[in-house]
C-alpha cells in the first residue's frame, strides 16, 4: 500500500467554509507553500480535535496530504497566538484576510509576504489605539502592494521625468506622482503622505513610522482608491475602517 506523502509547514488561517456534510474547508497562507486550501474532515462534529488550533488568531503548524480534489489536514498544532483586542482589530484583520484571499495567487511562495503577515498580526494585536492600528494597516498595504509588483514610483515626476522632491497629485493613468511644477493627476496628495509612502517603500526592514491623524487618514483614503483602481475590485472590508 502506497502512503500519501505528508507536508508540514507553518500557516495562518485566512478563511473557512462548510465543505460537504461534516467537513470544513480552510484557506491558509503558509510559510513554505504560499496560499493553499485544505479540508478538515469531521470538523463540524464536536469530537474534532483538529479545529481548536485553527480557531485562534495565530501561527499554527499544519500537516497535510495532497488529494485529487482537495488537500487534507491530518494534524494541527498552535505555535503562537494573539488576542483580538477590539472591534477595530477585527476590522483590520478582515481587510488583510480579504486582500490575501482575493489578490494572492495560490501556490506562489513568497517569503517576503509571509514575513509581512507574521509582522502585522502581533503588531496590530499589541495596539489598542485606533489611529495606531490604521497606520499599521497603511504600512501593511504599501508593503503588500510592493511585493505584488504594484509599488509606487517615487523617484521622478511622471509628467516631466525629473527627480521629484515635492509631490502635489497622483496620476492613476500614468501610474505615478506629479511634481508641483506640472499639471494633471486625478488625486491630490500632500507632501507628508508622499514622503511617508517613499520611506515605507525604501525601508529594508519595517521601522517605526510617525504620522499625524489627518495625514494618516489621507494616506488610508489614497490607498483605498489605489487598490480599487489597480486591482480593479473594491476591497469591501475597507469600508469598515
Amino acid at each position: 500500500m502506497i502512503m500519501d506523502k505528508a507536508f508540514k509547514t507553518e500557516a495562518m488561517v485566512l478563511t473557512k467554509r462548510n465543505w460537504r456534510e461534516n467537513d470544513l474547508l480552510f484557506s491558509f497562507y503558509t510559510k513554505d507553500f504560499g496560499k493553499i486550501e485544505a479540508v478538515v474532515t469531521g470538523a463540524r462534529k464536536s469530537t474534532s480535535k483538529l479545529v481548536g488550533p485553527l480557531s485562534s488568531l495565530g501561527v499554527v503548524e499544519i500537516i497535510f496530504v495532497k488529494g485529487k480534489i482537495q488537500n487534507k489536514i491530518t494534524h494541527t498544532y498552535l505555535l503562537q497566538t494573539w488576542p483580538v483586542t477590539s472591534l477595530e482589530t477585527h476590522y483590520c484583520l478582515s481587510v488583510v484576510r480579504e486582500i490575501m484571499t482575493r489578490f494572492v495567487q495560490p501556490d506562489v511562495i513568497s517569503k517576503s509576504l509571509w514575513k509581512l503577515f507574521v509582522w502585522f498580526i502581533p503588531s496590530l494585536s499589541s495596539q489598542t489605539d485606533k489611529e495606531s492600528q490604521r497606520l499599521l494597516l497603511n504600512i501593511f498595504l504599501i508593503r503588500f502592494l510592493k511585493i505584488l509588483g504594484y509599488d509606487f514610483k517615487t523617484d521622478e515626476c511622471v509628467q516631466c521625468q525629473k527627480e521629484i522632491e515635492e509631490a502635489k497629485r497622483y496620476s492613476f493613468h500614468h501610474k505615478g506622482f506629479i511634481c508641483v511644477n506640472c499639471s494633471g493627476g486625478e488625486m491630490k496628495v500632500s507632501q507628508k503622505v508622499f514622503l511617508t509612502i517613499k520611506k515605507i517603500q525604501e525601508q529594508t526592514y519595517i521601522k517605526e513610522i510617525v504620522l499625524d491623524k489627518i495625514s494618516n487618514k489621507e494616506l488610508f483614503s489614497f490607498l483605498r482608491k489605489y487598490l480599487q483602481y489597480f486591482l480593479e475590485r473594491e476591497v469591501r472590508s475597507l469600508s469598515l475602517i
